[in-house]
């Protein structure tokens, strides 16, 4: 848990704030920042395979321990199908950049100044070296234009523009994204992934505050809370601001329902809120005030009430939340 838990934080904090706000960061920090040259590059896309692979591991999780009574929400797996979304879009424009022609020529127009020979010779070098894809290229290149066209690129690209295959994520994913500019045309094809991009990552932004992702920002939070206040607990019939930011900081990791001392009466009675992780996901509705049925309210007094009190929760806890104290109070609530 805790290895997908730091490949998706570190990988994705990183991306964020080295490539979505590299203007803002990057820029100020390296004087002689491109996003082209290397480490950046290369790192760029480490980044995205760390969360990649952390990704796998969640599912994989998720998909393997239903022993360890760990369930999942159809909001548990919106999380990890946004960033997928994320990483993957980001890494196919990459790639559609790789191989796109216009894109080439661009660069070329607005950085070069060549003659026909050398011109001729640095295309020859990207579409054999570099993954460019050029309608009038194909592979093999003469080994002789090749090298000339590593010397030019040497003398005039190599300053701001480190080879693709550096990029080796979005690099090795150029067929897939050769298939498609074939099909819509290489420009489109960069536009259609750079839309795609923009648009998963300001949705995720969009659907952040309702989110459990919200964690992000909730659960640091609350372990600064519990450093100030400690564990100091008052009787009251509804929950406290800072209990509340605990409701919002819950990762849904389900180490208090795979720790809880009364979880075997979840085989018994067949109800999820008996697990302290699904209590606190009913409970975010209940202090929303999104809960009418007395069914459902029903269930979750008994959830609350089969709870032994016994704190094992709250000791686990990676957010720092007061699970017991929280439990109390809705207790309280529901009495009231």
């Amino acid at each position: 848990r805790w290895t997908a838990h730091t490949l998706v934080f570190f990988g994705f904090i990183l991306l964020l704030l080295m490539h979505a706000l590299d203007s803002v960061i990057t820029e100020r920090l390296f004087s002689d920042y491109q996003s082209t040259l290397n480490p950046y590059l290369f790192l760029r896309n480490l980044f995205g395979v760390m969360v990649l692979a952390g990704l796998a591991l969640a599912v994989f999780r998720r998909l393997s321990l239903k022993q360890q009574r760990l369930k999942t929400n159809p909001s548990d797996w919106t999380a990890l199908i946004f960033i997928a979304v994320i990483i993957f879009s980001g890494m196919l424009l990459e790639g559609s950049k790789i191989t796109s022609y216009s894109t080439y020529q661009n660069m070329v127009e607005e950085y070069g100044y060549f003659d026909e020979q050398e011109e001729n010779a640095l295309e020859a070098y990207w579409v054999e070296k570099n993954g460019l894809i050029s309608p009038n290229k194909a592979r093999p290149q003469p080994d002789e234009l090749v090298a000339y066209g590593m010397e030019v690129n040497s003398d005039s690209c190599m300053e701001c523009h480190a080879p693709n295959s550096y990029a080796f994520a979005s690099f090795a994913l150029r067929n897939v994204t050769q298939s498609i500019s074939a099909a819509i045309g290489d420009a489109q094809a960069v536009n259609m992934f750079w839309y795609l991009h923009i648009l998963a990552c300001l949705s995720f932004l969009a659907w952040l505050p309702f989110s459990k992702m919200f964690h992000i920002i909730a659960a640091p939070v609350s372990l600064i809370i519990k450093r100030v206040v400690g564990d100091k607990s008052e009787k009251s019939t509804a929950l406290a601001p800072r209990q509340m930011i605990g409701l919002s900081a819950c990762t849904h990791c389900g180490s208090c329902s795979i720790e809880c001392s009364a979880n075997m009466f979840f085989e018994s009675f067949q109800n999820d809120f008996i697990l302290p992780s699904e209590k606190f996901q009913i409970l975010k509705k209940y202090a929303a005030g999104k809960i009418t049925d007395k069914k459902e309210l029903k269930r979750l007094q008994q959830g609350l009430y089969i709870c032994t009190s016994c704190d094992r929760c709250t000791t686990v806890c990676p957010s720092g939340i007061n699970l017991k104290e929280i439990f109390v109070t809705a207790r309280y609530s529901l009495l009231d």
